[in-house]
């Protein structure tokens, strides 16, 4: 990718920088930093960063001491050391992020002439995976006061089409950062950017030579990883940060990510291209599209989709039941045609590792898209309390939380997430937690956690309440067979098998080495885990049924008479029921949740399957 020459400026670096980071020379001698990595058309364009003197150099001339040539030879070999840091961080960007966050064209790249603020920030997410995260931090810091800066001093009718393109990219680059190290302060501050930009950027151009090809291909991937942030914003945080514009995709979709690889010698002019909206058009109408769809194209579709039902969900309150209904109606079709074209994508058995990573980030958005579509009201239930477990301790926030009211096709949802989890037992909890960070994205993480949280919800609060039939069936079978594999957590679980999804995420995203977000997601479900945990196994229920209604009772076990009879506290409102010198509390509503237990000041209530009738 070349540089526009309107990007060096002298005033661009910003005189504070040498604070922030200590590596200085990168700054302020770009092309002496990376005069050891080869170059393949320095001459053709300017060097990403001006040459500034070097006031701290002085003019030794032939007079040399000793002391002075070590310092000297100090000076070069520093000079040396920080080139092999550039070239090793962005080598692990290219090994890592680059596979499915594919926006910088690898066979066209030149690191002595990109401009320094894009540099930054590939070696900033290259160094994440390299484990120096205080380094990708401040280079992260510096790439965004460098970003800032120039757009700050830009002159808008004097930016050019390769100018929008690597600020594009840097600005998606620097956001992806901040999304999974945690930095919600530059989220807000550079994903706009990020849109902005791809709004600008809409537009197609003639492609006639493979330079123009890389860029117009360049964008286009932009703009859909654009499209997949947000995505991913939207079903992690449910924060809608995308403009429809965007969403209705009139580009043409990302190329194969064979065609995206090739060099000048091998590429050949694609002779037809799928434009995003008529991909979208078909798959909504429940059709396969006319043409094949690409690996990131599939990943661009599934996250418009994913979108557009987060951002129904930010609209519509979930006791809005027959909506989300009618939604799921809509969208099946479009869900049906993506599997089908996932699932054979997925038995391909050509794809190399860098379209495998992609298909498997499409797998885990529609994964998303499933539990979202279908199971929207118990995941913003289980994310509540995931978030808050302190909110266990209120019965009445318990009341508030667990809408009895469902899809009735939440199974679809549930079997999808149980599917998975079996997936994931059988391959390796251990192998997974230390290959998926360096192989897939983190964005793949939102998945596995909202497929074992709508999990853990049917088996604590909702397992006998929905209705029997093929599909529980079908569900019971992979949970089984899912949780057969991991015997060693439900000895640590001391048999609670209730919290045993929970307790299965906790295991494949509590590895920290790369990014921060999943781990910090694994340590807030050990909170969950032990707030459940505290809560005891649910044991005793007593359903009465009467001539009106049903009535589910609630009695704690602990309070046991001599005479074997068992005598609950009586809460404020509670009204004494004797059956056969059972003495049986009932709760007042307020307190009865879908589950048929609750959690009062009194300790625990459990659960025992009983039925009294009552004439």
């Amino acid at each position: 990718m070349g540089v526009s020459t309107s990007f060096v400026e002298p005033d661009l670096l910003n005189p504070s920088v040498s604070e922030i980071i200590d590596i200085d020379t990168l700054l302020s001698n770009a092309h002496e930093l990376l005069g050891g990595i080869p170059d393949h058309n320095a001459s053709e364009l300017p060097t990403s960063v001006p040459e500034q003197p070097r006031t701290n150099l002085p003019d030794l001339g032939h007079n040399v001491s000793a002391a002075q040539r070590t310092w000297l030879a100090d000076d070069e070999a520093c000079a040396s050391a920080l080139a092999n840091i550039a070239k090793r961080f962005v080598k692990a960007f290219f090994e890592h992020i680059a596979t499915h966050i594919p926006i910088v064209h690898k066979p066209n790249f030149d690191i002595a002439t990109v401009p320094s603020p894009l540099l930054l920030a590939m070696m900033a997410c290259g160094a994440v995976y390299l484990s120096e995260h205080s380094v990708a931090v401040s280079m992260h810091a510096v790439a965004m006061q460098l970003i800032l800066e120039h757009e700050r001093t830009a002159v808008p009718w004097m930016t050019d089409n390769e100018s929008q393109t690597w600020t594009l990219q840097t600005y998606l680059l620097l956001s992806y950062f901040a999304v999974y190290c945690g930095d919600e302060e530059h989220v807000t501050q550079t994903f706009p950017h990020s849109v902005k930009e791809a709004l600008g950027d809409l537009k197609t151009r003639p492609i006639t030579t493979y330079k123009d090809w890389v860029r117009q291909e360049s964008t286009n991937r932009c703009i859909a990883s654009t499209i997949l942030l947000g995505a991913s914003i939207a079903s992690n945080e449910r924060k809608v940060l995308v403009p429809s514009p965007v969403l209705e995709i009139g580009f043409a979709l990302p190329s194969t990510t064979a065609d995206w690889l090739k060099d000048e010698a091998s590429w050949e002019a694609p002779a037809q291209a799928l434009y995003g909206d008529d991909a979208l058009k078909s798959i909504l109408a429940g059709q396969a599209p006319d043409l094949p769809v690409s690996e990131f194209g599939l990943v661009t579709i599934v996250s418009v989709i994913l979108y557009r039902v987060c951002a129904f969900e930010t609209l519509i309150e979930p006791h809005h039941l027959e909506l989300y209904t009618s939604l799921g109606e809509q969208m099946g079709g479009a869900v049906r045609i993506l599997d089908e074209i996932l699932k054979r994508r997925l038995s391909e058995k050509t794809l190399d590792l860098e379209a495998e990573s992609v298909t498997q980030c499409a797998k885990s958005l529609l994964n998303s898209v499933f539990y979202h579509l279908y199971g929207s009201i118990p995941l913003a239930t289980m994310k509540k309390l995931l978030s808050s477990p302190t909110t266990l301790d209120s019965p009445v926030e318990i009341s508030n939380l667990l809408v009895e009211t469902c899809s009735p096709v939440l199974y679809k949802a549930l079997i999808r997430a149980a599917d998975q989890l079996r997936f994931d037992c059988r391959v390796g909890l251990k192998y997974i937690r230390k290959t998926a960070p360096l192989r897939f994205g983190p964005e793949c993480a939102i998945s596995i956690y909202e497929g074992n949280l709508l999990l853990c919800w049917y088996l604590q609060f909702a397992h006998s309440h929905l209705p029997p039939g093929e599909s529980r069936n079908v569900l019971t079978t992979l949970i089984d067979e899912g949780f057969a594999e991991v015997e060693d957590l439900r000895v640590e679980l001391q048999g609670q098998r209730v919290n045993l999804p929970l307790a299965i995420c906790l295991e494949l995203l509590s590895d920290s080495s790369v990014w921060k977000w999943p781990s910090t997601v694994s340590q807030r479900l050990g909170f969950l885990i032990k707030r459940l945990q505290a809560m005891g196994q649910i044991s005793i229920d007593t359903t009465i049924t009467t001539k009106d209604q049903n009535l589910s009772l609630f009695m704690p076990v602990s309070n046991t008479h001599h005479s074997g009879q068992h005598t609950p506290d009586v809460c404020h409102g509670a009204e004494k029921v004797e059956i056969q010198d059972v003495v049986i509390t009932m709760l007042p509503k307020p307190w009865q949740c879908s589950a048929g237990w609750a959690i009062g000041h009194y300790g625990p209530w459990k659960r025992r399957q009983s039925i009294y009738q009552l004439d």
